[in-house]
């Protein structure tokens, strides 16, 4: 199976045709191909494309938890509970509020709130404790 960068150049048709990579650097050129060059390059690179989307829209996954570089107490990750007890929300609105926070991260169908990422969080919206 011919590789994506490889099915214009390779192809039979013309060997002036641009590489993908070319492609990439100046989408315009497309318009230009063969439209049997074109659907030949849509079936190679469909793949890719689907992957590339998938990896970009995949859920963030909660990372271990690392010392601080500057010698702090390690970050902990709580769960929804914990995170809705010291927000003083219902468990049912957190998840509904929870989406465009920064310190909240996916692991399976879990999520975890990073503990000092709630803390700055709660201090820039001066929510009392």
């Amino acid at each position: 199976m011919a590789t994506p960068s490889s099915v214009v150049t390779a192809s039979s048709r013309s060997p002036a045709h641009p590489s993908l990579d070319a492609l990439v650097a100046e989408p315009w050129q497309a318009l230009a191909l063969d439209a049997a060059v074109a659907a030949d390059l849509l079936v190679a690179v469909a793949p890719v494309v689907e992957a590339l989307r998938l990896a970009a829209t995949r859920p963030r996954t909660a990372p271990s938890p690392r010392p601080a570089p500057n010698g702090h107490a390690r970050d902990r990750w709580l769960d929804v509970h914990d995170a809705a007890q010291r927000l003083g929300m219902d468990v049912r609105q957190v998840y509904r509020r929870c989406h465009g926070w920064d310190f909240v991260a996916r692991e399976g169908r879990r999520l975890r709130f990073s503990e000092r990422g709630l803390e700055a969080w709660m201090e820039r919206q001066r929510l009392p404790r």
